[in-house]
């Protein structure tokens, strides 16, 4: 399935799943095979990026975004994308706000939201100066944060994300942050909400499970593949802008938590998917 045909499947189901899973490797063959695979990725990317920069993300880029999907499939994983036709007929475009858990999510979750409307995603600063992988970044529209100081990240957000809303492209944010496999919802902060509103914009919730690509102990720009474990996007319910804050951050978070713990009792892992809820005081 290429880009096109992903998105108009996206388009008219509002799903996706894995249709042929093939071999199941296991970690320690599907790991150096995923390297090597993305790494090629990569070179695909940078090639075609340099050959024709101003149609990069008009075109290649849509590719470019499933290709690590095609490569986890490839592995043995499944894939599954749900709960897209909830947003089918709405308002575009908007805030799109997903939890953080693996390298796998910035570039997978863009072959959906790409479906509806033009993006622009919000990455680390640093991403922009990778080898190979730099030049995708700086080729397509993103809001770049240095994640040295809390406050000027927060102007830039609010500030450029604003702006990209102005002009018709939707914004994918992480409010977490940083990469985690145990979602906190404390940590899954109000900055997806506070853009939204401002801009006048839906915020569209999307819960992830991408623990399959798992980050590394010492390199969290490495990774093991776990072909297992079953990978997850599943879109909410838009959440109007003229809701109060903290019930529309409420809601972004109860759908997330509510997805995470049913899908860690399908497939249940030793790292849990979810922080468990402080136990109640008694006196």
């Amino acid at each position: 399935m290429n880009a096109s045909e992903f998105k108009a499947q996206i388009l008219r189901t509002g799903r996706y799943e894995t249709p042929r899973r093939g071999p199941r490797l296991p970690w320690w063959l599907a790991s150096p095979i995923g390297h090597l695979r993305m790494v090629g990725i990569y070179l695909w990317g940078n090639f075609v990026c340099r050959r024709d920069r101003a149609a990069f993300e008009e075109g290649p880029f849509a590719d470019f975004a499933l290709k690590p999907l095609q490569m986890m499939e490839s592995l043995g994983a499944s894939v599954h994308y749900d709960g897209f036709e909830r947003v089918r007929h709405g308002n575009f475009p908007v805030v799109w706000a997903a939890n953080h858990m693996s390298p796998l999510e910035t570039c997978a979750i863009l072959p959906a939201v790409l479906a509806f409307s033009p993006t622009t995603i919000i990455l680390k600063e640093s991403l922009a100066h990778y080898p190979v992988f730099g030049l995708v970044v700086r080729n397509i529209h993103t809001i770049r944060l240095h994640r040295k100081n809390a406050m000027e990240d927060l102007r830039a957000t609010l500030e450029q994300g604003e702006q990209a809303l102005r002009e018709g492209r939707s914004v994918v944010v992480f409010p977490e942050g940083r990469r985690s496999l145990t979602f906190d919802p404390a940590m899954f902060n109000s900055i997806g909400v506070k853009l939204a509103q401002r801009a006048k914009v839906p915020l569209v919730p999307v819960a992830l499970r991408t623990d399959a690509m798992q980050i590394g102990r010492l390199n969290k720009d490495l990774f093991t593949v776990h072909a297992e474990r079953p990978v997850h996007f599943e879109c909410g319910e838009p959440i109007p802008p003229d809701l109060p804050q903290r019930e529309a951050l409420d809601r972004a978070r109860a759908f997330i938590s509510e997805r995470l713990a049913t899908w860690q009792a399908e497939y249940p892992t030793r790292t849990p998917l979810l922080l468990p809820p402080p136990a109640s005081s008694t006196t």
